[in-house]
């Protein structure tokens, strides 16, 4: 026949049919990957993931670290506003010059007069939005505040945020985190 001649010819022109390399089949192919090339790829996988975790670790603090200081820095500055706008007077004392714990996040999250006494047609305030949270804290208590007269804060992690009313200073009040953030602030207010 005319086409068996014809195939032996490409045969013979094949670089394929003089070569002694085995041809691939479907039963090579299907074969897949060995277990040494497996092996090696896990653990690369492993080591690229000891490497990577640790780093990856380290930023979530340093993240944590600097929304710290930044919500501190802030805080601290609409403090400072807050108490140059009220005559030398803290965001812990109302009109009459009474401590009231609960009142600091309200005093600067809304309007007051310079009295300190809440007024939504008042001139002061609001000095921030909301309140921010402790980053270092639990978020049932990262917003909260407490007051005391002590220059030092507690670091019992009850509460995100320190205020000492004896110092006008506001500190994070985290067992984690914080204690590079303590800085005093100028004196001369009015701490009662």
């Amino acid at each position: 026949m005319v086409g068996e001649g014809h195939a032996d010819r490409l045969a013979l022109a094949s670089p394929a049919a003089a070569s002694p390399r085995p041809t691939l089949t479907s039963r090579t192919i299907s074969r897949g990957f060995t277990l040494v090339v497996i092996i090696v790829v896990v653990t690369l996988l492993g080591i690229l993931a000891a490497v990577v975790t640790p780093q990856l670790s380290g930023a979530a603090q340093d993240a944590r670290e600097a929304a710290l200081a930044t919500n501190l820095t802030n805080l601290r500055q609409q403090i400072a506003l807050y108490i140059a706008e009220h005559n030398g007077r803290g965001p812990h004392l109302d009109e009459g010059d009474h401590i009231q714990q609960d009142e600091l996040t309200a005093r600067m999250t809304r309007r007051t007069d310079p009295s300190g006494a809440f007024n939504d047609q008042g001139t002061c305030g609001p000095y921030v939005r909301d309140w921010p949270a402790n980053p270092f804290c639990d978020p049932a208590k990262a917003r909260l505040v407490r007051v005391g007269s002590w220059g030092a804060p507690f670091r019992d992690g009850r509460t995100g945020w320190y205020y000492s009313s004896a110092t006008c200073i506001l500190s994070a009040n985290s067992t984690k985190g914080a204690e590079a953030f303590d800085t005093e602030l100028p004196a001369g207010r009015r701490t009662k």
